[in-house]
């Protein structure tokens, strides 16, 4: 039968062929078949072998932030298999059960395929996220940091479409439980640590969600602040510990480490610890 569909390719001998693998049960030549002729008169008269239309709800591209893709199949019964490391998806990879999250900074490959319950493998879908990181400059905050005499209103410059948020007792400011800046604030009596970040609508950034990930930013950070500034003409007198500061010191206002769950003193303990090494190089 093979060898007659190959001399004469009609629909009625497709038909009776995809018949008798099927009974057979040899879903790698139907497979074949049904990839061989996608896309033609003979293809279209085999869609009901098809396993329907697989989808990203996400389109592949380049984003700023962390990503949660969908998969879904226009035919109803089906299984979808998926790899997110650029290998052929087969029905040994990873059963879609739930919406993939994507957190690799960098390019990632999502290849899936749907199968139905003949066995029989729908095509390809192959969608590359490209992540990379963004994070807003810190916030511009007047007056500065010092000993006042009276009390002054505090003010934050908020670029525009972005959102301030602050505290005013030492932890680290985030988005869910800070307060919003609206307005100048009344400076506190007493001693007031004053802390702000923010947040920018249309660019979002991928922050570290776990102390552990915090501390290897703020490393690499420190290193890399260090090797450019002590190389510029005009930098080349300012102490290391200087430089750590400032580069360390931005990070916590422009809000990267919001998430983290660093506190305040244990990113001041991380940042002692950091210069102390840079010293003893």
């Amino acid at each position: 039968l093979l060898d007659v569909v190959n001399k004469r390719p009609t629909v009625k001998y497709y038909e009776q062929l995809m018949q008798a693998c099927e009974e057979a049960g040899n879903t790698d030549l139907m497979n074949r078949i049904l990839k061989d002729t996608q896309g033609t008169e003979i293809g279209e008269a085999l869609s009901d072998y098809r396993t329907g239309n697989l989808t990203a709800d996400i389109p592949g591209g380049e984003y700023h932030d962390y990503l949660t893709v969908t998969l879904k199949n226009s035919q109803a019964g089906t299984t979808i298999y998926y790899t997110t490391d650029g290998s052929e998806p087969t029905e040994s990879s990873e059963v879609y059960s739930e919406p993939i999250v994507i957190e690799k900074v960098g390019t990632t490959t999502l290849r899936a395929i749907a199968v139905n319950e003949a066995g029989l493998i729908g095509e390809e879908l192959n969608e590359k996220y490209t992540i990379s990181l963004v994070v807003p400059d810190s916030p511009t905050i007047s007056p500065d940091s010092g000993k006042y005499a009276y009390s002054q209103e505090i003010e934050i410059l908020v670029p525009e479409g972005g959102e301030v948020y602050y505290t005013i007792d030492g932890t680290m400011p985030n988005k869910e439980t800070s307060y919003a800046y609206t307005e100048p604030i009344l400076m506190p009596v007493g001693n007031t640590i004053f802390s702000a970040i923010v947040v920018e609508h249309n660019v979002k950034s991928r922050l570290p969600r776990s102390k552990e990930a915090a501390i290897v930013m703020l490393c690499d950070t420190a290193i890399s602040a260090v090797e450019y500034l002590k190389g510029t003409m005009d930098k080349k007198d300012m102490s290391e510990k200087v430089i750590i500061e400032n580069a360390l010191n931005k990070r916590v206002c422009s809000g990267a480490l919001h998430k983290s769950g660093l506190t305040i003193e244990e990113f001041e303990k991380i940042k002692e610890v950091l210069i102390k090494i840079k010293e003893q190089q």
